[in-house]
């Protein structure tokens, strides 16, 4: 339950069951663009705490400084916002992708300095990510996947700088340890061990 006393550029909100705080919304509309944008005083300390900007398929939390700490978009391939992006001073830091349209993320990008460092999937859409991918320059250095469900991974695959095939490593019987190697040559099967 809330209840708003509203002027002609904010409104005060008193939450209840939040031990009485008082929340400070500002709110407008910027032009054409539809945006919205609201400024919240949490702390009731008459500074402020979140801001949040929305426009068209794009959803952003601000820090006090204007620096967006994340935003959620609408990317079309799934209903409602279905990529979270996370920021850290400035700097994007983590995607989540929902591209099942669940509400739950399937698909987490971790960066470093603006790159692509790992990327989780959920690849058969049962809550576990049963891939991992590693980057080295942006690029896919590492696949990890657990292709039997067990949690396990059991398939390593490697790849050269260019993205082609090095090695493929597969535990066969789920003891953690590989039961062959296949090695590629100009992205095809070379030998195997």
């Amino acid at each position: 339950n809330a209840t708003q006393s509203r002027s002609d550029l904010f409104s005060v909100v008193n939450i209840s069951g939040i031990a009485g705080d008082r929340v400070l919304v500002f709110s407008c509309v910027d032009g054409l663009d539809s945006c919205r944008h609201s400024l919240f005083d949490v702390a009731a300390d008459t500074q402020v705490d979140v801001q949040v900007a929305l426009r068209d398929n794009q959803s952003m939390r601000l820090a006090p400084d204007g620096r967006v700490q994340s935003e959620q978009r609408d990317t079309g391939e799934a209903e409602g916002f279905d990529l979270e992006v996370v920021y850290r001073d400035g700097e994007k830091i983590r995607e989540e992708k929902d591209t099942r349209g669940d509400g739950k993320p399937d698909v987490i990008t971790r960066f470093e300095a603006g790159v692509e460092v790992l990327q989780e999937q959920d690849t058969t859409g049962d809550g576990a990510f049963d891939t991992r991918i590693q980057f080295e320059g942006g690029k896919p250095a590492r696949q990890d996947r657990d292709t039997t469900a067990d949690g396990d991974f059991d398939q390593v695959t490697f790849f050269a700088p260019d993205g082609s095939l090095v090695r493929q490593e597969v535990d066969t019987n789920a003891d953690r340890q590989a039961d062959f190697k296949r090695f590629y040559e100009n992205g095809e099967t070379g030998r195997e061990e």
